[in-house]
């Protein structure tokens, strides 16, 4: 009686751990699925909150490494400003070009799209470019107002829009603020050395701006009047203020324009040119019109 009774508890405590140990491997693979269900789900959700490397507001465009600056509006109501507006549209276009992992288009090419009727995917297209830039200038004195638009040459989508309005003296550090607000929204990583260049931007004085832009404009007549004419702009432009270095860059290309092409018998411009190009590089040694200017003299 004993025994049996020590056998039939036995028994029970046999089954009852069987029991409990079938509980156990049936809830194992729920806790698995559970689990496994849970990291997909963080997974999924983390990779629709943070952008892609690459990616510009949406998840399915490649990024943008290339662009090209459509010639600025004139919206003056002033046909005599079109050289401003021209003038303030290499300078968007020489701003952007100092970042080294932008491919940007030449104003040259671009200038051919000027009051052209076609779409901007189309001249996208054209250029094979990724984006592109456009907007409108307004001057009125010494005040100017851009408008500026980034626009995703793929879907013709506006990526970025902004309206500066600045005295004509501060347009040099307008120029770095548009460039590095476009580097920033197309999530372009700048060198240390291109953040120092698109900060130095300076004052410079209003009228020497003025003369400066228009002594570009009558340098890109090729005669030799429209030379005789740049340079006295641009001389006057340097003589307004002393520190403008991409006065005397635009006028030692003046200079060598003369030497090369109207006066080769004069030597006075070679010296002049080299002076020119002494000068804005000693002031700012980033001034590419210096550079090319020494190149064509050294030529």
């Amino acid at each position: 009686s004993g025994r049996a009774q020590t056998r039939l508890f036995a028994d029970r405590t046999a089954g009852e751990s069987r029991s409990t140990s079938g509980a156990g491997h049936r809830l194992k693979p729920l806790f698995v699925i559970a689990a496994a269900s849970l990291i997909v789900m963080a997974l999924f959700i983390a990779y629709s909150l943070y952008p892609r490397p690459g990616s510009v507001g949406t998840t399915s465009h490649p990024q943008i490494t290339s662009l090209a600056v459509l010639p600025l509006n004139n919206l003056s109501g002033d046909k005599d400003q079109e050289y401003f507006a021209d003038g303030m549209t290499e300078a968007v276009t020489s701003a952007l070009g100092r970042i080294s992992a932008l491919r940007v288009i030449s104003r040259t090419s671009v200038m051919q799209y000027k009051s052209v009727h076609m779409s901007l995917p189309e001249i996208a297209r054209d250029l094979k470019v990724d984006a592109i830039v456009e907007g409108s200038v307004q001057r009125s004195g010494n005040q100017v107002r851009v408008t500026v638009n980034l626009i995703r040459a793929e879907t013709d989508e506006h990526l970025f829009t902004q309206t500066y309005n600045r005295d004509l003296s501060d347009v040099l550090t307008f120029q770095s603020e548009v460039a590095s607000a476009i580097a920033r929204q197309i999530q372009i990583t700048l060198t240390p050395m291109e953040k120092a260049t698109l900060a130095s931007g300076r004052q410079v004085n209003s009228e020497a701006y003025d003369k400066y832009l228009l002594g570009k404009f009558h340098e890109t007549v090729l005669t030799d009047n429209e030379n005789q004419v740049a340079i006295k702009l641009l001389e006057h432009a340097v003589a307004l203020d002393p520190n403008f270095a991409l006065g005397y860059g635009e006028l030692a290309q003046a200079y060598t324009r003369r030497l090369n092409s109207f006066a080769p018998g004069e030597p006075e411009w070679e010296k002049k040119a080299m002076n020119a190009v002494e000068k804005a590089l000693l002031l700012d040694p980033n001034v590419a019109e210096a550079y090319l200017a020494r190149g064509r003299l050294l030529w």
